[in-house]
């Protein structure tokens, strides 16, 4: 009967602080659930962004490998050229190795004379038509 009493005079006493922490909690768990609620809004985001990024990534990838593919093919090309153009090279002197220009001039200076100049005359007849354009 006394724990009864006290009971009813305790709740009595302390109905408006048990009120005021209901609201208390029932705001704190309204404000908290905004809060996650805008947490979670904002990861989305990030993600959604995330994935943007990482898309925009891949297609520079997928680029950067065309491109590279293009380069080793055309490098292929130009170390096939360049082996063309070292053989080319090498037989040219091996040509001017077999004929001896000093030689020949010394023998026949009239026919190396005439060849210089006539390949002189075309080689400023060349230029002067180049600059005449």
């Amino acid at each position: 009967m006394i724990f009864s009493l006290l009971k009813g005079k305790l709740l009595g006493v302390f109905t408006p602080y048990l009120i005021g922490a209901g609201a208390l909690l029932v705001t704190f768990l309204f404000v908290s659930y905004n809060q996650l609620k805008a947490d979670l809004k904002a990861a989305e985001d990030t993600i959604v962004a995330l994935e943007y990024s990482a898309e925009a990534a891949r297609v520079v990838q997928e680029a950067q490998d065309a491109f590279n593919e293009e380069s080793k093919v055309q490098l292929a090309t130009l170390n096939v050229d360049l082996i063309k153009q070292t053989k080319y090279s090498n037989d040219l002197r091996s040509k001017l190795q077999k004929h001896n220009l000093t030689n020949l001039a010394a023998k026949k200076p009239v026919l190396i004379q005439k060849r210089i100049n006539d390949a002189s005359n075309k080689i400023i007849a060349d230029i002067i038509a180049s600059t005449n354009r």
